[in-house]
């Protein structure tokens, strides 16, 4: 039976189903730019005009650039275009003669480009596997950039490695699978599957033909090769496209559509099979891809439930399934253990024997055959089974066989097969299981290679899946029942007690992953495993687990949630809460604190300005700050908590400047390059980042993998003070492997930070936890609020002017409406500012729209505005406002130009949408940025040579960038005193390199990037640095995600708010509204008002992240998961009375609960409109007391010792005095009646007060 490879083929996205027409809408299409040919040439104008129209109607010369990327899959009509080849007018002779051809598309046809073996890093290893008719020597040598290009340039290469490729696609047996890299409904990186079919039809490669001469066997090939296939727009026997188009019309009809589950994503554990335009699949991949559509399908039909269509595309995909398990037959990586054993092309050996078996046949008798008589084979393929092979085969141990055998049940890649055969690279990894245990348990393959570490010095590593062992330890029964496994590995069902543990853990590393959980409730484990991608699927129970817990030790632990209910925890979280809590319980609650002799405010005052004895904000902010400095000195752990502008900077300089402290060494780390910048820059001190510090220390960080670990032994040594400074960033990871370096060696360890922005991107909220621990014990301290191993900054001053005394200024106003901090009443005044007459400081500006074309027009004159620019033409100003330096011919970047990198920032929750980071920084560059990048493109001008744009995004010299990912770097001037690291987050600007006109040399090719982060230092980038397939480690960053920007301060910030999307939370817009230090420009889809209600617990993502960090110190931190509207979160953190009503502070819950306890029906927040009706205020509690015709306004007065809160409380009064609602002491108002309680003087509140209140009002 002739070997089968299925095909993935690249799209762009389209918004009008690839039907061969130009997009409906082509500059919101801001997904389809992630291709470089459509980024390079899209002309959204030019599109606009012929939006909607058919690609066969328009001249070809208009048409848009996604038809050369396949845009036209499901045209129903034959498609015609001219080809010339890319270097036809260039200086190679080989290429400047050959005409243009003619490639003529079928209906319902994609033009395919197998990239990867195209590309001469791939070809000569895929070629020689393949045994392809592939000869590097053919290769041109002149021109020297055509032979540096890295292409497969000889046409005869080309044909050979295009014959190859679609030597194993097979006409009507193949399908053929459709992906986009980005779609306008998700931020998620993978790929996602757009529909599957049949390949019907196969081209043939076309051949260049040159002027006036006969065509040689050398001569170039048509890259393009046509393959047909039989999906059509009605769902039927040929196969289907997912239902976005109709997802999408019916969110534009106000239905929910949770795109997380409706999208179906190309396997996670089969990238490489969907990458470089046009790749194999294997039967697994396809499985897997089918696995997910019917998943994704399934969640469509909650919105499409009228849908006929998306049964129809389920039935279809169940009938495939059927067909590829006979296909793939028992061993589809028997390529792969041959490669393991030793044999040189394993995979090309095993395609081989292919053609000599029946479908669904065991192999192994001809492997057998084969390798001890290896005459048997062709001589071509004789060579590759050596004589020392024979040798090794005939003496192989029948457990060793039997191991070999069970790899290759297993769809395992070459290296990952390797990794578990030879025991010298299993252990070497980092896997420290023996062969019997790997035949006992399959399953310990997904669990051991999950912390595998690269055994090369390339450093990469393609970990298996848990889905990847799942199929191949349940064959569908087709295969099953003619080759079972052997006794020792087979399951003994669906609910084998192997796999159940297996699918906890993964269930446990996704939450983990994903959603930052560290342990999960039993019940949300099992309906995970229940809704898994799973064939057979695992009908797991509570009872399942009880009987299959004693098998969990080592990798899972049960845990307890509040009232006793199950769940379940990963055994690395365990032993991190084991370390973090009995450390920092052991350090606060027991451990000997050191006593100093000083006057901190003295100290304080030294390093401070001159105090103005009528700044009272300043008088107490002083107070506290010499508070928080004798306690963080004091205390062998401790946290310093305070909202941006707070102060914590200057407390941590004055504790550093301590001559006794200092002595003993300090250590600064930070979880980012720029916060570490920060850090240092404000502490006088030097700083690392979190990953630096611990890399160096025992290893406790791998660069290779990016994983925080713990070590046995290789204990810090060093300063004795270590400190910690945007410590909301850390995962229990991080904060795990640091308190194993430190432990046993350092005095005083503080994490300073704001737990109410975005918890950290990976498991747990370890510092949100920490500030809970502290604080539970002691909530009623009211100023300062100071206690053991805690100490928290309240007056923030940072962005006061000169003249403003006291109170917070109105951007701090703003972002504290989403600290998730009760609030005093008076707080909601910032919402008549912003509606009514605006903030006359100027330090918050906003600007509704409606429409994505309304948004594009404001942020173009926002930005002329604010950067002060003459025109949306003024591009010199422009790249002058964050580093660029006006010269005799153009605007230079010189190294120095991070320094003003940040002096402005687009901050946005999205990457991916309509206007997302991405979208953004497209209009932008296009915009600002066209004279550079137009300048890139010449070989020549008068101001000199720069690097050609490099990446999707072809960013050029002068480009404000963003580093993506962490990352060792080399390659950096001055290398003295250089990290040689770059960490995700990091943004810069481009600043060479620039060849002047005049000066002699070599093209430029390095693009070069200094970084705020690290002034002084130039990093080079070379060109597959941005390849697109890689993910580039640079993107632009005119605009960034909120994400992104934490742990950053810019200048001023212009937010960018869409109304809808679940990725917009209350810590998100806490954070984004705290990232500016002159100015925040909101930009805000539809009324201003919306806002308010983000800043709820229900739009809060910490309360739904599950962690039990100090469940043994105190008990009452038990998680108690309580189910909010569609949503799980833990009970003790959000603020919900017995009705259900979610509030914000306890004696908000008090006093409602009264309320209902009373029959009373209160409304929370309800807006009390002035007379006039223009503005508004929200009282706690609104009250219609029907029976006497009355209203109640209740308003609940806490923290009026703050000044500034005081003067607003008092003020908003005045405002309901001013419109007719008067205090119940005065008899009320003409409008209403305004009752006013009070915490008491140490922040509690009396429930006895409030129920004798309401006694008194409604008897």
């Amino acid at each position: 039976m002739a070997f089968v490879h299925h095909i993935s083929i690249r799209v762009p996205w389209h918004d009008d189903q690839w039907r061969g027409t130009v997009c409906k809408k082509p500059r919101d299409n801001g997904a389809c730019v992630v291709l470089p040919e459509i980024a390079e040439g899209k002309r959204d104008e030019a599109e606009i005009c012929i939006a909607g129209r058919r690609f066969d109607e328009i001249e070809e010369s208009e048409l848009p650039p996604c038809v050369k990327e396949r845009a036209s899959f499901m045209a129903p009509f034959t498609l015609r275009r001219n080809l010339t080849h890319p270097y036809k007018y260039s200086d190679s002779a080989a290429h400047n003669d050959l005409q243009p051809m003619g490639l003529q598309q079928p209906p319902f046809s994609a033009a395919c480009i197998p990239f990867k073996w195209m590309r001469r890093e791939f070809a000569d290893d895929i070629a020689r596997g393949w045994r392809l008719d592939y000869d590097l020597a053919r290769e041109p040598t002149e021109p020297s950039w055509l032979a540096e290009a890295g292409w497969v340039q000889n046409g005869r290469n080309q044909r050979a490695m295009l014959e190859g490729f679609f030597s194993t696609i097979k006409e009507k047996r193949s399908l053929c699978f459709f992906y986009a890299k980005q779609t306008p409904f998700s931020d998620d990186r993978r790929r996602v599957l757009i529909g599957i079919g049949r390949v019907e039809q196969i081209g043939k490669p076309l051949q260049y033909e040159r002027e006036g001469k006969l065509t040689e066997a050398d001569t170039s090939y048509v890259w393009d090769v046509v393959v047909r296939h039989s999906i059509r727009a009605e769902v039927g026997e040929g196969g289907f496209l997912m239902p976005y188009a109709e997802l999408a019309a019916a969110q534009e009809q106000g239905a929910d559509v949770d795109w997380g589950r409706c999208l179906a994503f190309s396997p996670a554990d089969r990238l490489s099979e969907f990458s470089y335009g046009a790749e194999h699949v294997t039967h697994d991949g396809s499985l897997s891809a089918l696995l997910e559509c019917r998943l994704a399908l399934e969640a469509a039909k909650d919105v499409l439930y009228q849908a006929d269509s998306v049964a129809q595309a389920l039935r279809w995909i169940d009938a495939r399934i059927s067909e590829l398990w006979k296909l793939r037959g028992p061993y589809p990586g028997l390529g792969a253990a041959l490669s393991a054993f030793g044999v040189q092309n394993g995979n090309f050996l095993a395609l081989h024997l292919a053609d000599h078996l029946y479908e669904n046949d065991d192999p192994w008798p001809l492997v057998d055959k084969v390798m001890r008589k290896p005459a048997s084979l062709p001589p071509t393929l004789a060579k590759l089974v050596t004589g020392d092979l024979t040798d090794q085969w005939k003496a192989l141990k029948a457990s060793r066989l039997e191991l070999l055998k069970l790899l290759a049940r297993v769809a395992l890649t070459n290296e990952q097969a390797s990794r578990f055969y030879v025991r010298a690279e299993r252990y070497a990894a980092g896997i420290d299981y023996e062969d019997s245990q790997l035949l006992e348990n399959p399953y310990l393959i997904y669990e051991g290679d999950r912390f595998s570490v690269p055994t090369s010095d390339e450093g990469k590593l393609e970990r298996v899946t848990l889905e990847t062992i799942d199929r191949g330890a349940y064959p569908a029964d087709v295969v099953n029942e003619k080759h079972p496994l052997p006794d020792q590995s087979r399951m003994s069902g669906p609910l084998d007690k192997r796999r159940v543990r297996a699918l906890v853990i993964g269930q446990l590393e996704e939450a983990a992953l994903s959603g930052g959980h560290t342990m999960l409730p039993e019940d949300l484990v099992v309906l995970g495993i229940r809704n898994a991608k799973l064939e057979p699927p695992c009908p797991v129970t509570e009872d399942v687990i009880d009987a299959v817990a004693e098998f969990f030790p080592y990798e899972v632990s049960r845990v307890v949630l509040k009232g006793g209910k199950p769940a379940l925890q990963l055994h690395r979280y365990i032993m991190s809460k084991k370390l973090l809590s009995s450390q920092i319980h052991l350090r606060v609650r027991q451990g000997a604190r050191f006593t100093f002799q000083d006057d901190w405010r003295a100290r304080l005052d030294r390093l401070l300005p001159e105090l103005d004895e009528a700044d009272k904000d300043e008088m107490r902010a002083r107070e506290e700050k010499a508070a928080a400095l004798a306690e963080l000195a004091a205390s062998r752990f401790s946290v310093l908590v305070g909202p941006a502008g707070s102060g914590k900077t200057t407390v941590l300089r004055a504790l550093c400047q301590h001559e006794q402290i200092a002595a003993m060494g300090v250590l600064l780390l930070a979880p980012t390059g720029k916060a570490r910048v920060q850090l240092s820059q404000k502490c006088g001190h030097d700083a690392q980042t979190l990953a630096q510090f611990l890399a160096g220390c025992g290893k406790r960080y791998d660069t290779r993998t990016g994983v925080y670990k713990t070590v046995p032994g290789a204990p810090y040594k060093g300063c004795k003070t270590v400190i910690v400074d945007e410590a909301s960033m850390l995962t229990e990871d991080m904060l795990g492997a640091l308190f194993d370096a430190v432990k046993t060696s350092v005095d005083r360890l503080i994490l300073v930070g704001d737990p109410r922005q975005l918890p950290p991107i990976g498991a747990g909220k370890p510092f949100f936890d920490a500030v809970t621990y502290l604080t539970h014990d002691q909530p009623n301290v009211v100023f300062p609020m100071v206690g053991k191993g805690y100490a928290e900054l309240t007056i923030q001053r940072r962005h006061k002017q000169s003249g403003e005394q006291d109170g917070y200024p109105v951007d701090l106003q703003l972002a504290n409406w989403f600290s998730g901090r009760p609030l005093a009443p008076g707080e909601d005044e910032i919402w008549s500012i912003l509606e009514g007459t605006g903030d006359t400081t100027g330090r918050v500006v906003t600007h509704r729209w409606d429409t994505t074309e309304e948004l594009r027009t404001t942020l173009l004159e926002v930005l002329r505005t604010e950067l002060e620019l003459q025109s949306l033409e003024d591009q010199h100003a422009f790249a002058t406002s964050y580093g660029g330096v006006l010269g005799h011919k153009t605007v230079e970047f010189n190294p120095g130009a991070a320094s003003e990198v940040e002096a402005w920032q687009v901050l946005t929750p999205l990457r991916n949408d309509v206007l997302g980071a991405k979208d953004i920084n497209r209009l932008l560059h296009k915009t600002f940025r066209k004279d550079a990048i137009a300048w890139a493109g010449k070989r020549s001008d008068k101001r000199g040579r720069i690097p050609p744009p490099r990446g999707p995004e072809g960013i050029v010299y002068g480009d404000k960038v963003i580093n993506v990912r962490n990352h060792n770097r080399k390659y950096v001037t001055p290398e003295a005193k250089a990290l040689e690291y770059i960490a995700n987050g990091e943004i810069g600007v481009v600043v060479g390199d620039l060849l002047k006109d005049g000066t002699n040399g070599k093209a430029p090719w390095l693009t070069k990037v200094e970084f705020s982060s690290q002034p002084g230092f130039v990093y080079n980038f070379a060109p597959w640095d941005f390849d697109d397939e890689r993910s580039p480690l640079l993107e632009l960053a005119y605009a960034v995600t909120v994400h992104k920007a934490q742990g950053s301060e810019f200048g001023t910030t212009i937010l960018v708010l869409p109304k809808k999307s679940r990725l917009i939370t209350r810590e998100m817009l806490y954070t984004a509204l705290t990232r500016q230090q002159r100015r925040v420009v909101v930009l805000h889809q539809g009324n201003l008002s919306e806002l308010q209600k983000l800043a709820s617990d229900e739009n809060a993502v910490i309360p739904g992240r599950f962690t039990n960090l100090f469940e043994k110190e105190n008990p009452l931190m038990l998680p108690a998961p309580v189910e909010v509207n569609g949503k799980w979160m833990d009970e003790k953190l959000i603020h919900r009375s017995r009705r259900g009503t979610a509030l914000r502070s306890k004696s908000e819950v008090i006093i409602d609960d009264a309320l209902a306890a009373h029959d009373v029906v209160a409304g929370y927040e309800v807006p009390f409109f002035s007379r006039d009706g223009q503005h508004y205020r929200l009282p706690d509690f609104t009250i219609e007391d029907q029976a006497i015709g009355r209203t109640i306004l209740w308003e609940h007065c806490g923290m009026l010792s703050d000044e500034g809160y005081r003067k607003r409380w008092e003020s908003k009064l005045q405002w309901y005095r001013e419109n007719g609602a008067l205090p119940l002491e005065e008899g009320g108002g003409d409008r209403a009646t305004l009752v006013v309680t009070h915490d008491d003087e140490s922040g509690g509140i009396d429930g006895r007060k409030i129920d004798a209140r309401i006694e008194e009002l409604f008897g």
